[in-house]
Protein backbone atom coordinates (compact mmCIF):
# COMPACT_ATOMS: atom_id res chain seq x y z
CA UNK A 1 0.00 0.00 0.00
CA UNK A 2 3.06 2.07 0.75
CA UNK A 3 4.48 1.88 -2.89
CA UNK A 4 0.91 2.72 -4.20
CA UNK A 5 0.49 5.19 -2.23
CA UNK A 6 4.11 6.81 -3.36
CA UNK A 7 2.96 6.12 -7.10
CA UNK A 8 -0.05 8.08 -6.99
CA UNK A 9 2.26 10.90 -5.70
CA UNK A 10 4.43 10.09 -8.06
CA UNK A 11 2.00 10.58 -11.42
CA UNK A 12 0.27 14.11 -9.38
CA UNK A 13 3.85 15.38 -9.25
CA UNK A 14 4.19 14.33 -13.06
CA UNK A 15 1.18 15.79 -14.02
CA UNK A 16 2.04 18.69 -11.94
CA UNK A 17 5.33 19.07 -13.01
CA UNK A 18 6.46 20.13 -9.65
CA UNK A 19 10.17 18.69 -8.69
CA UNK A 20 10.16 19.31 -5.22
CA UNK A 21 6.73 16.96 -4.97
CA UNK A 22 8.40 14.38 -7.51
CA UNK A 23 11.54 14.93 -6.07
CA UNK A 24 9.93 13.56 -2.10
CA UNK A 25 7.82 11.04 -3.86
CA UNK A 26 11.15 9.19 -5.71
CA UNK A 27 12.57 9.31 -2.17
CA UNK A 28 9.62 7.65 -0.52
CA UNK A 29 9.80 5.24 -3.09
CA UNK A 30 13.13 4.29 -2.61
CA UNK A 31 12.79 4.10 0.63
CA UNK A 32 9.64 1.54 0.16
CA UNK A 33 11.50 -0.41 -2.03
CA UNK A 34 14.96 -0.32 0.46
CA UNK A 35 12.64 -1.44 3.31
CA UNK A 36 11.22 -4.93 1.20
CA UNK A 37 14.99 -5.38 0.47
CA UNK A 38 14.37 -4.35 -3.16
CA UNK A 39 17.85 -3.02 -3.56
CA UNK A 40 17.62 -2.49 -7.55
CA UNK A 41 14.86 -0.54 -7.22
CA UNK A 42 15.52 1.56 -4.89
CA UNK A 43 18.96 2.48 -5.79
CA UNK A 44 16.99 3.57 -8.79
CA UNK A 45 14.54 6.14 -7.18
CA UNK A 46 16.74 7.24 -4.49
CA UNK A 47 19.25 8.29 -7.86
CA UNK A 48 16.53 9.65 -9.21
CA UNK A 49 15.77 11.93 -6.56
CA UNK A 50 18.72 12.50 -5.65
CA UNK A 51 19.47 14.37 -9.38
CA UNK A 52 16.75 16.35 -8.80
CA UNK A 53 17.68 17.32 -5.54
CA UNK A 54 20.95 18.72 -7.57
CA UNK A 55 19.04 20.84 -9.66
CA UNK A 56 16.88 22.56 -7.22
CA UNK A 57 18.98 22.84 -5.07
CA UNK A 58 16.88 21.48 -1.78
CA UNK A 59 19.47 20.69 0.60
CA UNK A 60 17.29 19.00 4.04
CA UNK A 61 15.83 16.17 1.80
CA UNK A 62 19.44 15.75 -0.08
CA UNK A 63 20.78 14.33 2.73
CA UNK A 64 17.53 12.42 3.74
CA UNK A 65 17.96 10.87 0.24
CA UNK A 66 21.95 10.06 1.12
CA UNK A 67 20.94 8.45 4.55
CA UNK A 68 18.30 5.76 1.93
CA UNK A 69 21.36 5.22 -0.50
CA UNK A 70 23.24 4.61 2.64
CA UNK A 71 21.17 1.52 3.78
CA UNK A 72 21.49 0.58 0.30
CA UNK A 73 24.63 0.23 -0.24
CA UNK A 74 25.87 -1.37 3.04
CA UNK A 75 23.44 -3.74 2.51
CA UNK A 76 24.85 -4.53 -0.84
CA UNK A 77 28.53 -4.09 0.82
CA UNK A 78 29.14 -1.00 -1.32
CA UNK A 79 30.64 0.30 1.92
CA UNK A 80 33.22 3.04 1.24
CA UNK A 81 30.01 4.42 -1.26
CA UNK A 82 27.86 4.17 1.74
CA UNK A 83 30.78 6.05 3.88
CA UNK A 84 30.45 8.40 0.95
CA UNK A 85 26.67 9.17 0.93
CA UNK A 86 27.00 9.50 4.79
CA UNK A 87 29.82 12.39 4.60
CA UNK A 88 28.00 14.23 2.18
CA UNK A 89 24.86 13.88 4.03
CA UNK A 90 26.72 15.28 7.04
CA UNK A 91 28.30 18.11 5.31
CA UNK A 92 24.48 19.62 4.56
CA UNK A 93 24.11 18.96 7.80
CA UNK A 94 26.89 21.09 8.88
CA UNK A 95 26.26 23.52 6.38
CA UNK A 96 22.32 23.90 7.14
CA UNK A 97 22.83 23.79 10.56
CA UNK A 98 20.84 20.23 10.88
CA UNK A 99 22.15 19.01 14.18
CA UNK A 100 20.43 15.89 14.51
CA UNK A 101 21.42 15.43 11.13
CA UNK A 102 24.82 15.84 11.51
CA UNK A 103 24.66 13.04 14.58
CA UNK A 104 22.69 11.04 12.50
CA UNK A 105 25.60 10.83 9.65
CA UNK A 106 28.24 10.35 12.45
CA UNK A 107 26.68 7.47 13.58
CA UNK A 108 25.96 5.56 10.62
CA UNK A 109 29.77 6.08 9.72
CA UNK A 110 30.41 5.10 13.03
CA UNK A 111 28.29 1.62 12.21
CA UNK A 112 29.82 1.25 8.81
CA UNK A 113 33.44 1.02 10.50
CA UNK A 114 32.01 -1.38 13.70
CA UNK A 115 30.89 -3.82 10.36
CA UNK A 116 34.67 -3.52 9.40
CA UNK A 117 35.88 -4.35 12.53
CA UNK A 118 37.64 -0.97 13.06
CA UNK A 119 37.00 -0.48 16.73
CA UNK A 120 38.89 3.34 16.66
CA UNK A 121 37.32 4.73 13.86
CA UNK A 122 33.75 3.43 15.58
CA UNK A 123 34.58 5.01 18.81
CA UNK A 124 35.61 8.29 17.79
CA UNK A 125 32.65 8.82 15.29
CA UNK A 126 30.11 7.71 18.04
CA UNK A 127 31.82 10.13 20.89
CA UNK A 128 31.41 12.88 17.73
CA UNK A 129 27.93 12.09 17.47
CA UNK A 130 27.06 12.01 21.44
CA UNK A 131 28.60 15.10 22.12
CA UNK A 132 26.45 16.60 19.45
CA UNK A 133 22.98 14.46 20.86
CA UNK A 134 24.35 15.96 24.51
CA UNK A 135 24.48 19.62 23.36
CA UNK A 136 21.07 19.42 21.88
CA UNK A 137 19.56 17.61 24.49
CA UNK A 138 18.69 14.14 22.69
CA UNK A 139 18.29 12.09 25.62
CA UNK A 140 16.45 9.28 23.99
CA UNK A 141 19.71 9.18 21.20
CA UNK A 142 21.97 9.67 23.61
CA UNK A 143 20.67 6.83 25.88
CA UNK A 144 20.77 4.27 23.03
CA UNK A 145 24.26 5.40 22.11
CA UNK A 146 25.87 5.48 24.71
CA UNK A 147 24.66 1.26 25.52
CA UNK A 148 26.00 1.06 21.79
CA UNK A 149 29.15 2.50 23.00
CA UNK A 150 29.11 0.43 26.32
CA UNK A 151 29.08 -2.20 24.19
CA UNK A 152 32.23 -1.76 21.84
CA UNK A 153 34.37 -1.45 25.39
CA UNK A 154 32.77 -4.60 26.87
CA UNK A 155 33.62 -6.56 23.66
CA UNK A 156 37.13 -4.85 23.94
CA UNK A 157 36.91 -6.29 27.57
CA UNK A 158 37.39 -2.30 28.75
CA UNK A 159 34.91 -3.25 31.44
CA UNK A 160 35.79 0.31 33.91
CA UNK A 161 34.84 2.37 30.73
CA UNK A 162 31.65 -0.26 29.15
CA UNK A 163 30.69 0.50 33.18
CA UNK A 164 30.96 3.96 33.04
CA UNK A 165 28.56 3.99 29.70
CA UNK A 166 26.14 1.93 30.76
CA UNK A 167 25.60 3.81 34.62
CA UNK A 168 24.98 6.98 32.40
CA UNK A 169 23.06 5.10 30.21
CA UNK A 170 20.57 3.59 32.50
CA UNK A 171 20.37 6.91 34.15
CA UNK A 172 18.96 8.23 31.67
CA UNK A 173 16.75 4.47 30.75
CA UNK A 174 15.09 5.57 34.32
CA UNK A 175 14.98 9.36 33.63
CA UNK A 176 12.82 8.67 30.45
CA UNK A 177 10.92 5.47 32.21
CA UNK A 178 11.25 3.60 29.31
CA UNK A 179 11.41 0.26 31.46
CA UNK A 180 12.72 -1.68 28.32
CA UNK A 181 15.94 0.14 28.24
CA UNK A 182 15.90 0.21 31.54
CA UNK A 183 16.47 -3.59 31.73
CA UNK A 184 18.69 -4.40 29.10
CA UNK A 185 21.14 -2.26 30.67
CA UNK A 186 20.91 -3.63 33.89
CA UNK A 187 22.12 -6.56 32.29
CA UNK A 188 24.83 -5.22 30.95
CA UNK A 189 26.10 -3.70 34.08
CA UNK A 190 25.37 -6.96 35.34
CA UNK A 191 27.42 -8.90 33.14
CA UNK A 192 30.26 -5.80 33.78
CA UNK A 193 30.72 -6.16 37.26
CA UNK A 194 30.42 -9.98 37.05
CA UNK A 195 33.88 -9.43 34.83
CA UNK A 196 34.87 -6.85 37.65
CA UNK A 197 34.47 -9.27 40.61
CA UNK A 198 32.07 -6.78 42.04
CA UNK A 199 29.29 -9.50 43.12
CA UNK A 200 27.25 -7.35 45.14
CA UNK A 201 26.88 -5.16 42.08
CA UNK A 202 26.28 -7.62 39.49
CA UNK A 203 23.63 -9.01 41.93
CA UNK A 204 21.87 -5.86 42.42
CA UNK A 205 21.76 -5.18 39.24
CA UNK A 206 20.69 -8.80 37.84
CA UNK A 207 18.04 -8.49 40.09
CA UNK A 208 17.09 -5.06 38.75
CA UNK A 209 17.14 -6.61 35.15
CA UNK A 210 14.51 -9.61 37.02
CA UNK A 211 12.05 -7.81 38.04
CA UNK A 212 11.46 -5.29 34.75
CA UNK A 213 11.35 -8.53 33.03
CA UNK A 214 9.38 -10.05 35.26
CA UNK A 215 6.86 -6.68 35.22
CA UNK A 216 6.92 -6.17 31.41
CA UNK A 217 5.80 -9.87 31.24
CA UNK A 218 9.17 -10.97 29.31
CA UNK A 219 9.20 -14.51 31.08
CA UNK A 220 12.19 -15.70 28.30
CA UNK A 221 13.90 -13.32 29.64
CA UNK A 222 13.23 -13.48 33.46
CA UNK A 223 14.15 -17.26 33.07
CA UNK A 224 17.67 -16.58 31.68
CA UNK A 225 18.17 -14.25 34.99
CA UNK A 226 17.01 -16.73 37.24
CA UNK A 227 19.53 -19.17 35.54
CA UNK A 228 22.21 -16.61 35.49
CA UNK A 229 21.82 -15.69 39.64
CA UNK A 230 21.53 -19.29 40.06
CA UNK A 231 25.04 -19.97 38.85
CA UNK A 232 26.07 -17.16 40.76
CA UNK A 233 25.18 -18.98 43.44
CA UNK A 234 22.50 -16.08 45.07
CA UNK A 235 18.83 -16.64 44.95
CA UNK A 236 16.78 -13.78 43.34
Amino acid sequence: KAIEFCNQSLSIAKDLDNKNLLMISLNSLGHAYKGLSLYKKATEFLKAALKISDEIGEKRVRSAILQGLSDVCSQTNQLEQAIACNRESLNISVEIGNKFGEAAALSRIASIYQSQGKTDQTLAYYKQSLAILQDIGAKQSQQQLLFSIGGIYYREQKYSQARECFQSALSLAQELKITSEEAKVALALGAVFHRLNIPSEAIFHYRLAYKIYKTLGDENQAQQMLKTMQKLGTDL
